[in-house]
């Protein structure tokens, strides 16, 4: 330490009494002072108290009167009024005489503007003014020792001894001593500050300042005008005249970072160069007047100074940085900002970036070019993740380094969309890239065989060639699909309107049977295989040819006996006649037709060209039943005919129709001519036969030989034949003549005989005289028929006659074995009671083998049935009288049936093309 010793002379304290009053006598003896001599920079006095703390650079370290006003919003303003411009001498008569007076006026900071004032926030938060007075005589003990205080604008600042100074060199750039006891000392440049804080006073300036828009610097002492000031007295010259005009400080609001194209930034990147822009506010002075200087480190060294407004600096790492940013205007007025700076992290990048979408197709692998890792950050190891989105495992990668990153590959088993998640983290932050993957369906594909054009847009198959109504397999083996989908879905349209089949798959493979039974025609069967999105379509083309139906021969339920398959049936009876109810079988067709035509066809009934029945089927089944009156024996052949559209089939049902004989009635009888002569013999013949196309040939033999043959049709009816001569002939002979009618009927297959004998009684005679010449010759006797007359006639017949004329030789025949009949019955006597001439019925029919001759001339008679239903014999004969003449009639009729072949159904089928 260097301790400088100072000797004060009683010279010199003699001239300094000279301007002094009321010094002590301690003046008058030598005193010594110990000072540290200390070369340093006077920070000290550029220092002002308030909450601003330094003061503007161009504020010289000691001299003038500087003022430094703190608003309530925390804006500083700091004014300096140089030392040349301050008062010199005694306030009753110093310089500038305005300056004189009680308080005296010590200087007079002008130019502060209402907007200067007013930018203070509307009122003073505290106020500091330094001042540099040399022999000031208000320090320790000295005689103004509180006596003198300060005003501005006659608002109490403070008082002279209560403040803390320094005493300097002449420019104040070294301090000599501190005086913390207060006071400006006596023959020493002492600089302090006073500092005002009470709101009153200070409200009270802000007040003067809006009013005055200026500060009158004041001294009051307590005995005005017994010392001398001079305030430029012991400061250096070259700080005299410098002072400093009140202005508006520069602000510094905070400061904004902008990206190297001029993009403001709201975070600090690592490792990205970025351009700090201070925000300043300096209402009077232009930015380009500024001069900024920068701490990048953040240490209180500004280490750029008087840099341009902005300054580009990187950050290499993430992570708080502190940096600092001073501001100072043309009047050396600073604002100073430090603060932290939250340097943020940069995500790593890939560059280039994966692409925003991406295609493939199911089952096929995806690749994913990842570019190049990029971070601006000193990472040292990135993790990588990438999430297919279809719920495999997801690929993970340690990367050490930044670079080319290569390509990775992915196969998605499904279709749909997925959202790739690629994760880059570099220990702080993760960059997450998403990327679309669009998996396109892949459409399920059949195992074809061979194909018309498998490159058409619906392949057609080779087509199948298969009969109606078969089971036909479609020729499709498997399927494949490259996606993993939950199920298939095929539908065969069989194409001939039934409806579709449809089957779900679980597993692509082997494919069920695909069969069907198709109607006649050409069809296309259409197959779809689907996967519920896509579908594949194949057609095959089908042609089933024509089936043609089949037939089957019915069951006769009118039958009690039912025959075999081969339709035949062997019937109890099955007679001419009846009306039957015949089935007529049904039929089958394994092709699926719209309809069938079924004719029926009788053809017994005379009109086998014209069907007696036509219907329509719509589906195949029972033919339904056809009411068939048997009227002629022999075969009844009933034809089905079934047409399909296309083929036509024929069955055949053979009914064998047994003959039931014809039922004949006849009466003779002889009515006499009660006033003429002669008589009529009347004979009535009525004949029934169930067979009506039956041809019925009659034929009456007299027994005088008459013949007379008739014909009848549509089942028989009535005849009457007269015979007007037989009266006669008995009357001539003059006796009973017995007349016999034989009355053959026969409907083709073997006659009925039935005989009728009357016996004409003659007329009495009554004497007349005979004619004048004239013989009466005797009547011809009429004898019965012999049989060799009726041999010989029918020898002759058989000689020279056609066959109905052999016919009658062999009726003549039957008259004889009746003959033989009629003698054998016991004929009732006669009764004379007159009774009604009535018809007498036929005899039952009875069956009987045909009559055989003993001898030449002889008949026996027939064999009386022996079976349980034979006919009883006849009935006895009736007889008739009329007008007094009796006649007697006897009837036998003769039945005799054909039995030659026995009575059958049959039917059969035949097949063939269209033909009617």
């Amino acid at each position: 330490m260097n301790i400088c010793f100072s000797f004060h002379s009683q010279a010199s304290d003699s001239l300094t009494s000279s301007l002094r009053r009321g010094r002590s006598d301690r003046r008058l003896a030598p005193w010594f002072e110990s000072l540290e001599c200390r070369r340093v920079l006077s920070s000290l006095t550029m220092t002002s108290p308030t909450q601003g703390g330094p003061l503007p650079t161009d504020v010289t370290p000691v001299g003038g009167v500087v003022l430094d006003l703190v608003g309530i919003n925390g804006l500083r303003i700091v004014t300096q009024v140089p030392a040349s411009q301050l008062f010199r001498g005694f306030f009753d008569r110093g310089e500038p005489a305005a300056f004189q007076g009680h308080p005296g006026t010590i200087g007079i900071q002008t130019g502060l503007t209402p907007a200067i004032v007013n930018a203070l926030g509307g009122g003073l938060a505290e106020v500091a003014v330094r001042l540099t007075v040399f022999d000031g005589d208000t320090g320790p003990g000295e005689f103004d020792r509180f006596q003198n205080r300060l005003l501005l604008n006659g608002v109490l600042v403070g008082d002279f001894s209560e403040v803390h100074t320094w005493e300097t060199v002449a420019d104040g750039l070294t301090i000599l001593s501190d005086n913390p006891q207060g006071g400006f000392r006596d023959g020493r440049l002492d600089t302090g500050f006073f500092h005002l804080t009470g709101a009153d006073r200070l409200a009270a300036l802000h007040r003067s300042l809006l009013d005055t828009g200026a500060v009158r610097f004041q001294l009051a002492d307590d005995d005005p005008f017994d010392n001398l000031f001079d305030f430029t007295q012991g400061v250096d010259a070259g700080l005299i005249d410098v002072g400093r005009l009140p202005s508006l400080p520069p602000t510094l609001e905070g400061w904004e970072w902008l990206g190297a194209d001029g993009t403001p930034l709201e975070t600090v990147p690592e490792g990205t160069p970025v351009r700090l822009r201070p925000l300043v506010r300096d209402p009077d002075t232009p930015r380009d007047q500024l001069r900024f200087d920068f701490d990048p480190n953040g240490d209180g060294v500004f280490d750029l100074i008087g840099v341009l407004d902005s300054v580009v600096v990187r950050f290499p790492n993430d992570g708080p940085r502190r940096m600092g940013v001073r501001v100072v205007d043309p009047e050396g007025n600073a604002a100073t900002l430090s603060a932290v700076v939250p340097v943020v992290n940069v995500p790593p990048r890939l560059v280039p970036a994966p692409p925003a979408t991406i295609q493939a197709d199911e089952g096929q692998p995806i690749r994913l070019d990842l570019g190049e890792l990029v971070d601006p950050g000193d990472e040292e190891r990135w993790t990588l993740e990438i999430d297919w989105g279809d719920g495999s495992f997801p690929l993970t990668q340690i990367i050490d380094q930044t670079g080319p990153l290569g390509m990775v590959v992915h196969h998605y088993e499904r279709r749909g969309d997925y959202v790739i998640t690629l994760r880059l983290d570099d220990g702080t932050d993760a960059a997450v890239i998403l990327t679309h993957a669009t998996v396109k369906n892949v459409p399920p594909q059949f195992s074809l065989g061979p194909a018309i054009d498998p490159d058409a847009p619906i392949p057609t198959l080779l087509p199948l060639i298969v009969e109606e109504g078969t089971l036909v397999s479609l020729p499709l083996l498997r399927f494949d699909d490259p996606g993993e989908d939950q199920s298939w879905t095929l539908t065969v349209d069989w194409g001939d309107g039934t409806p579709p089949l449809n089957l779900w798959l679980e597993a692509p493979g082997a494919l069920p049977l695909a069969t069907h039974e198709y109607a006649r025609g050409a069809w296309v069967a259409t197959l779809t295989l689907s996967d519920g999105m896509d579908q594949t379509v194949v057609r095959v083309p089908v042609t089933a040819r024509n089936l043609p139906p089949v037939w089957r021969p019915p069951l006769f339920d009118f039958m009690d006996d039912q025959g075999g398959q081969d339709g035949t049936v062997e019937p109890l009876s099955l007679a001419e006649g009846q009306t039957i109810r015949l089935p007529l079988g049904r039929f089958e067709d394994r092709g699926r037709d719209q309809t069938w035509t079924v004719g029926v066809f009788d053809l017994g009934s005379g009109k086998p060209s014209s069907p007696v029945q036509v219907r329509e089927f719509d589906q195949p089944g029972d033919l339904g039943t056809l009411d068939l009156t048997l009227e002629q024996d022999g075969e009844r052949v009933v034809l089905v005919r079934i047409d399909d559209g296309e083929a036509i089939v024929e069955g055949r049902v053979v009914l064998r129709v047994e003959n039931v004989k014809p039922q004949v009635e006849l009466s003779l009888d002889h009515v006499v001519n009660p006033n003429a002569s002669g008589g009529d013999t009347i004979l009535t013949l009525t004949v029934g036969d169930p067979g009506r196309r039956d041809v019925l040939r009659v034929r009456i033999v007299w027994s005088d030989g008459v013949v007379e043959e008739f014909e009848l049709t549509d089942g028989g009816g009535a005849i009457e034949t007269r015979r007007d001569d037989l009266q006669t002939r008995a009357d001539e002979a003059g006796e009973a003549l017995e007349v016999e009618a034989l009355v053959k009927v026969d409907d083709g297959s073997g006659p009925v005989v039935a005989a009728a004998m009357i016996t004409i009684e003659p007329r009495p005679i009554e004497p007349s005289p005979p004619p004048e010449n004239t013989e009466v010759e005797p009547p011809l006797p009429i004898s019965p028929l012999t049989v060799p007359q009726a041999e010989e006639e029918e020898q002759d017949r058989e000689t020279n006659a056609s066959e109905p004329e052999r016919s009658i030789a062999a009726d003549a025949q039957v008259a004889q074995a009746m003959r033989a009949a009629f003698n054998e019955l016991k004929l009732p006597t006669f009764d004379p009671t007159p009774a009604p001439l009535v018809s007498a019925p036929s005899a039952p029919m009875v069956a009987a083998p045909p009559a055989q001759a003993n001898a030449p001339g002889t008949v026996e008679p027939p064999t009386p049935p022996t079976h349980d239903d034979a006919a009883p014999p006849p009935p006895p004969t009736r007889t008739g009288i009329s007008a007094g003449v009796v006649a007697r009639t006897t009837i036998v009729v003769l039945t005799v049936l054909n039995f030659n072949r026995p009575a059958a159904v049959r039917s059969w089928a035949t097949g063939g093309r269209r033909s009617w």
